[in-house]
C-alpha cells in the first residue's frame, strides 16, 4: 500500500460504522463503531471515523455555556502577551529601531545553515550566502523608522529574502525550511526594512518576524494602520477559507482572518485592502453577508448551514471552539501554511482567534505561553504535587467556579507515570491543548476513559516486518490520544503539557 493509499485508508469510512446518533448514547456508539471497523482499520489507524469525525457528537448542552465575556478575552490576552516575547502589541511598538536591534531580529528570523537542497540539488554556499546578502544587513542605517504595512494578499512570510524553496530532501517540496507562516490579507504589519533586490520586506506581524513580498503589502499612514491593528467593528472568517469577492480581487482568507469594518449611512462595509499602483493602500468597501448568531451555524431556507463570516469574536464557547475546528476536517497539512492550509500549532491558534483569543504562532511558544502564565498568577491548582492536585485543578473549575473569570491553565504531563497522564488529560475540558514535542492537538472530550483530539497531523508511524515505518498523512483528521509515535509508545506518553484558557 502507498503512502497515499494509506492515508485515503485512514480517512475513509465504512458503511457499516454508520450509526445513528439519536438511536444510541456515545457510548455505545463508540463501542459499536471500534467493534465494526477494528478489522478494516490499519495497524497504525490514527484518523477515525464515525461518529467521532461528526461535530454534533463532541457538542453538547455544557458546550453552550459562554467561558469568558469580551474583557475576560482582553485580560487573558494580556497575560498571554506579558508571557510570550513572539506576541507582538503592533500598536505599541517604537517608531524606530536601532541598527544593532534590526540585525538581531533578522538573525532569529533566519535557520542555521543546514545540508539542503533546492530544491533537487544541493544548496551551495555562494547561493546560500547570495540570499545572506540579499538581507543588505550591513547596509542599514543607525535609525530604521517604522512603517506602516497591510497585507493585500495571502502571502508567505519568508525566514530569508527569496522565494526558491530550501528542503531537507531533494523535491519534499511540502516541507520548505524557508517557510515560516502565511500572512492574510487585511493583517496588519510593521515594515522596518527592504531586500537588495527590492522584492522583499523585512516586517513584524502580531506574532512573527520575517520577510514578505513587497507586491503583498500595501504602505498606509498610522491612523489608518491603527484601524486595522485595533479594529472597533469587524467581521471574524469562520470557515477554513473565505473568498472575498471579484470585485476585491478574490482574496483567500483563512479561519480567524479579521476584516476591518466601517459603518456608511445605515451599512456595514467590509474594507478589503488594495495595492495601488504606487504601493499606497486603496481599500474596496463592499458590503459582504455575515452572520451575528452566537455560533457559527445559522438558520437559513434550506436548513444549518455554517455561516463564512461573523460581526465581531464569536463569543467563547467549548462548542464554537469545536465547531471552528471540524470547519478545517480533512483539510491537508499545511507547514508553514503551504497549500493554503494550516499546521498543528496554526490550526490551533486559529481555532482560538474565532472567539478573540490570540495564542503565539509556533506550538513550543503556545506551551511556552501557557507555562509562564499559569506559573505567573501563581495558581495553587497547578502547584499541587502529583496528579490528583493536577486532575482537581480542572476538576474544581468545572464543579465549583463557573461563574469565575477564566484564567490560563497549564498541567505538565513529562514528569508523571502513564496512568497518571490518562487522568490527567481526563480532567482537563475540551478544547484544552495537548502538548508534545513539535506538536499540539486539540482536545474534543472523553468517551468510554479515552480523550479524543482533532489535529492538523502531518505523519505517524507503521509497525512493520521490518520495524517502524514513517507514514504521511497530512490531514486535519479525529484521532484518540493514544496512537503510536516512533519510539513505539503512545502519543500521550511523549506529550509534555496540557494547556487550557478556563
Amino acid at each position: 500500500m502507498t503512502d497515499a493509499e494509506a492515508a485515503a485508508a485512514l480517512l475513509s469510512v465504512t458503511d457499516a460504522a454508520a450509526v445513528s446518533v439519536q438511536s444510541a448514547s456515545k457510548a455505545e456508539l463508540a463501542d459499536d463503531v471500534r467493534a465494526q471497523t477494528e478489522d478494516a482499520a490499519p495497524d497504525y489507524g490514527v484518523a477515525l471515523g464515525a461518529p467521532y469525525d461528526d461535530l454534533d457528537f463532541w457538542c453538547n448542552a455544557a458546550g453552550k455555556r459562554l467561558l469568558g465575556t469580551a474583557e475576560d478575552v482582553a485580560r487573558l490576552n494580556e497575560e498571554l502577551h506579558a508571557n510570550q516575547p513572539s506576541l507582538t502589541a503592533l500598536a505599541e511598538l517604537p517608531h524606530a529601531v536601532s541598527r544593532r536591534q534590526l540585525r538581531h531580529w533578522m538573525d532569529e528570523a533566519a535557520p542555521e545553515r543546514g545540508e539542503w537542497y533546492a530544491p533537487t540539488e544541493p544548496l551551495s554556499d555562494e547561493a546560500y550566502q547570495a540570499v545572506q546578502e540579499n538581507c543588505a544587513a550591513e547596509k542599514l542605517p543607525l535609525r530604521n523608522p517604522l512603517r506602516y504595512g497591510i497585507c493585500v494578499r495571502r502571502a508567505d512570510l519568508r525566514c530569508l529574502p527569496t522565494a526558491e524553496a530550501w528542503l531537507d530532501a531533494p523535491d519534499d517540496i511540502h516541507y520548505d525550511i524557508l517557510q515560516a507562516t502565511a500572512v492574510d490579507p487585511a493583517e496588519p504589519l510593521a515594515v522596518w526594512s527592504e531586500s537588495a533586490d527590492g522584492k522583499f520586506l523585512f516586517v513584524s506581524m502580531r506574532y512573527y518576524r520575517g520577510w514578505l513580498a513587497r507586491d503583498a503589502v500595501a504602505l498606509t499612514t498610522r491612523e489608518t494602520w491603527l484601524a486595522y491593528v485595533q479594529p472597533e467593528d469587524f467581521l471574524v472568517v469562520t470557515r477554513n477559507l473565505y473568498e472575498a469577492p471579484e470585485e476585491a480581487g478574490g482574496q483567500l482568507y483563512q479561519l480567524g482572518s479579521r476584516i476591518p469594518l466601517v459603518q456608511q449611512g445605515g451599512a456595514h462595509l467590509a474594507r478589503l485592502p488594495q495595492r495601488a499602483a504606487d504601493g499606497s493602500l486603496a481599500e474596496v468597501l463592499l458590503a459582504l453577508p455575515y452572520s451575528e448568531s452566537a455560533s457559527l451555524a445559522v438558520e437559513d431556507a434550506g436548513g444549518m448551514e455554517a455561516a463564512a463570516l461573523h460581526r465581531g469574536s464569536l463569543p467563547y464557547t467549548a462548542n464554537n471552539l469545536r465547531r471552528a475546528a471540524f470547519a478545517c476536517l480533512g483539510d491537508v497539512y499545511g507547514w508553514g501554511g503551504q497549500d493554503e492550509s494550516v499546521d498543528c500549532s496554526s490550526f490551533v491558534a486559529d481555532i482560538y482567534r474565532t472567539v478573540g483569543i490570540e495564542l503565539p504562532r509556533n506550538a513550543d511558544e503556545q506551551e511556552e505561553a501557557f507555562l509562564r502564565a499559569s506559573a505567573h498568577v501563581g495558581d495553587a491548582r497547578n502547584a499541587a504535587h502529583g496528579v490528583r492536585g493536577k486532575a482537581a485543578a480542572f476538576g474544581v473549575r468545572r464543579r465549583g467556579m463557573e461563574d469565575a473569570a477564566p484564567g490560563i491553565f497549564f498541567t505538565p504531563l513529562d514528569d508523571i507515570a502513564p496512568e497518571e497522564r490518562t487522568e490527567a488529560l481526563l480532567a482537563a475540558p475540551p478544547a484544552s491543548l495537548l502538548f508534545r514535542p513539535g506538536h499540539v492537538m486539540l482536545t474534543l472530550g472523553s468517551v468510554d476513559g479515552k480523550t479524543y483530539v482533532i489535529h492538523s497531523l502531518s505523519g505517524c508511524w507503521e509497525k512493520t516486518q521490518e520495524g517502524l515505518k514513517r507514514c504521511r498523512i497530512r490531514r486535519v483528521l479525529v484521532s484518540d490520544a493514544y496512537f503510536l509515535t516512533s519510539t513505539e509508545g503512545r502519543n500521550l506518553d511523549d506529550c509534555t503539557g496540557v494547556g487550557s484558557v478556563r
